[in-house]
């Protein structure tokens, strides 16, 4: 009997999907442009975006983590410390994010597209949220004691005064989109993506990175610990619900000789799946309604007059 290969290695030759590596990084980049255009749109009200603000960190404090005001004071005023963490805040995500991409593409081809479709989903809830629901971090509340890390240390990196922006683009950001932390969303896409991996100490111990990214977040007074969580959570869902949806589909449409993601021999992307299956479940209902249709037609003939 042929041993079964493990959940971590394809079988059969990958394939990559279209465009080399060249343009998977234009992707990338394109993306983050869209991204980084219409967050600059957002962020107009500021009287909102304080009070809600301050809602949040009302929320926090009766959550029972009003320590994080003292942790933020205490770690700005030690460089050893605020330095490192500032760096992560404001570099990270720029590099660790588009490699983990690229990795899939080229490691594991059979996940790229769901884990491509999960990042821009999340991105645009986390972007349409920022437009609709402007929240000001800790760091730009008045007289609330926060300690704005980046800022106070940007003299040591290549950052300006509006967290992880540039120095000289602080214009092209929306400061005030706290809720909820896309860098945790997305390392904890990326802490997802790593269970991929053939590298056991890379599948075990990769949730440390996301752990780090909310210390930093929060630590730099640039989130609540609300939105640490409603970015985690966010990822999650973006990852783990259209899985469960696909399953959904195939009990409803009965489809159970149906490979999960092949056709033809060719591994298809999620979206191209709950398509076909959503199709198939279209012409179901039609068959339905047109055979109920003639029941009731041959009832009405039935029918003494």
């Amino acid at each position: 009997m042929p041993k079964r290969l493990s959940g971590s290695v394809a079988s059969g030759p990958r394939v990559h999907p279209r465009g080399g590596v060249l343009g998977q990084i234009a992707l990338i980049v394109a993306a983050w442009l869209v991204y980084s255009f219409a967050r600059s749109l957002s962020g107009d009200d500021v009287i909102e975006a304080v009070r809600n603000g301050r809602t949040l960190l009302d929320w926090d404090d009766a959550l029972g983590f009003g320590w994080t005001l003292e942790l933020n004071q205490w770690a700005t005023s030690h460089a050893a410390i605020a330095v490192p963490f500032a760096f992560e805040y404001a570099s990270l995500h720029y590099v660790v994010t588009p490699l983990v991409l690229v990795w899939l593409w080229r490691r594991r081809p059979e996940r790229y597209r769901s884990a491509l479709a999960a990042l821009i989903l999340m991105s645009s809830i986390g972007l349409a949220v920022y437009v609709l629901l402007p929240v000001a971090p800790p760091r730009l509340l008045p007289d609330s004691g926060w300690v704005d890390t980046m800022a106070a240390w940007s003299h040591l990196g290549w950052w300006g005064g509006a967290a992880s922006a540039p120095a000289g683009l602080e214009g092209f950001t929306d400061q005030y989109a706290a809720m909820p932390s896309l860098h945790v969303g997305w390392a904890v896409w990326c802490a997802w993506a790593w269970r991929a991996s053939s590298n056991g100490f890379v599948r075990r111990f990769g949730w440390l990175y996301p752990a780090s990214i909310a210390t930093a977040v929060v630590l730099t007074a640039n989130h609540y610990v609300l939105d640490v969580a409603v970015g985690a959570l966010l990822a999650l869902a973006c990852v783990l619900l259209p899985r469960s949806g696909v399953g959904i589909v195939r009990r409803v449409v009965g489809v159970d000789h149906v490979r999960l993601g092949q056709r033809r021999g060719r591994r298809l992307g999620l979206l191209d799946l709950v398509g076909h299956r959503v199709q198939s479940f279209v012409a179901l209902a039609h068959t339905g309604i047109l055979r109920r249709i003639e029941q009731d037609h041959e009832r009405r003939v039935s029918e003494p007059r």
